[in-house]
């Protein structure tokens, strides 16, 4: 085994033993060289010697989502050719970030790591471009050459993966949250003259900070309230 091959080793050894995660190797192209993808991914130190030993092993890699209890929010740069980066949606969502472990990449992109949320997916440039979802149905790229650690914090301290980004998907989980969040400012509408006011700044904020059509059309059902409506 060459030199590099046993750090390799040795990385996923260590990662998986501090964390308490299964790991698994990936290709330098981050496909895994498993036979069963993630699926395969394993904590016994025995079988990640024998996975890693795989003359293609470039990368460790995590399953996302509820087998490791992580989801990962990935920021990529802009690809050649295409002028969108996810570092412009980050810079006007910054403060939708909470302080948590977070790895650079070797293309210059972050990935910021929180622990998962029941039902969140894998998803791909759905919040904005440049901007996908590690979760349930994928994997990560959590060590190897070129993957630097910017801040650490154990798995077991993560915070949950944000409810402000996890609305930007527009899924089930999204019209909940927002339908909580708003169910107290909602039910304080008083006079009916000035039932439109909140429901005007709602929709104001869901439009400011979303590009997703999709997403205002699944929550617009939810911009009606009993009693309210001008018949």
């Amino acid at each position: 085994m060459a030199m590099n091959d046993q750090w390799l080793v040795e990385q996923a050894l260590a990662f998986s033993a501090e964390h308490g995660v299964p790991v698994l190797p990936c290709r330098q192209d981050k496909s895994p060289t498993t036979r069963h993808g993630f699926k395969d991914a394993s904590d016994d130190p025995d079988r990640i010697k024998a996975l890693f030993s795989h003359p293609e092993a470039a990368f460790v890699a995590v399953p996302s989502g509820s087998t490791s209890g992580i989801s990962v929010l990935d920021i990529d740069v802009a690809k050649d050719g295409d002028p969108a980066s996810g570092f412009d949606w980050l810079d006007a969502n910054r403060e939708l970030i909470p302080q948590t472990r977070t790895v650079q990449t070797p293309s210059g992109g972050l990935h910021y790591y929180f622990r998962h949320v029941e039902g969140l997916r894998c998803s791909q440039s759905r919040i904005g471009d440049g901007i996908d979802v590690r979760a349930k149905g994928g994997l990560i790229i959590v060590a190897g050459f070129g993957y630097d650690l910017l801040k650490d914090m154990p798995f077991t301290e993560l915070p949950p993966f944000p409810d402000e980004v996890i609305a930007q998907l527009g899924n089930q989980s999204a019209k909940e949250s927002y339908t909580a969040s708003r169910k107290h400012d909602l039910s304080q509408i008083g006079r009916p003259r000035n039932w439109h006011e909140p429901v005007r700044d709602w929709v104001g904020a869901l439009v400011n900070g979303s590009n997703n059509r999709q997403r205002l059309l699944e929550l617009a059902p939810f911009l009606t309230t009993t009693g309210n409506t001008k018949e």
